[in-house]
Formats: C-alpha cells, sequence, structure tokens
C-alpha cells in the first residue's frame, strides 16, 4: 500500500512540473512583468506543504490504511449520483 502510494505521488511529479514550465513559459511572454519574487515565495511555500501533506499521508496510510478512503470515495460517489440523478 505505501509502494503505491509512493509511486502515485511519483508519476505525478513530470504532470505537475509539464503545467509549470507551460505556464512559466506564459508569464515570460506576458505583457505585464510578474512579481518574480512574490512568485518565488509561492512556489517555495507551495513545495514545503506539498512535501509535508505527502509525508503526512504516507504515514497515515502505514498507520491505518485504505479503508477510510474507500469508504469515503463509496459516500460521496452515492451522494454525487444522488445528486446528479
Amino acid at each position: 500500500r505505501e509502494q503505491s502510494a509512493r509511486i502515485s505521488f511519483l508519476i505525478a511529479i513530470p504532470a505537475i512540473s509539464g503545467a509549470a514550465l507551460i505556464k512559466l513559459f506564459d508569464l515570460i511572454q506576458a505583457a505585464q512583468e510578474p512579481a518574480w519574487e512574490a512568485l518565488a515565495v509561492g512556489i517555495t511555500i507551495s513545495a514545503v506543504a506539498a512535501y509535508l501533506c505527502i509525508a503526512l499521508f504516507l504515514a497515515f496510510i502505514a498507520r491505518i490504511g485504505f479503508l477510510p478512503f474507500v469508504i469515503y470515495r463509496l459516500v460521496l460517489g452515492t451522494i454525487l449520483l444522488l445528486l446528479v440523478a
């Protein structure tokens, strides 16, 4: 379980990096100069928060397992189906 969660996070890295590069390219071509310092602070805080969140999530999975997430997804899916139907 831990390894599958770890792999899923690792697989997300290229997609997130690609989206960030596309957005960075758009910012470079923008007519108005972006606030690069604020952007750097935002990226840094976001990276630290993501790392901590992933570490806590992996520790949570190691301790409890996936059952709470399975129940959550089943309940949420049922609610969404009832709202749409």
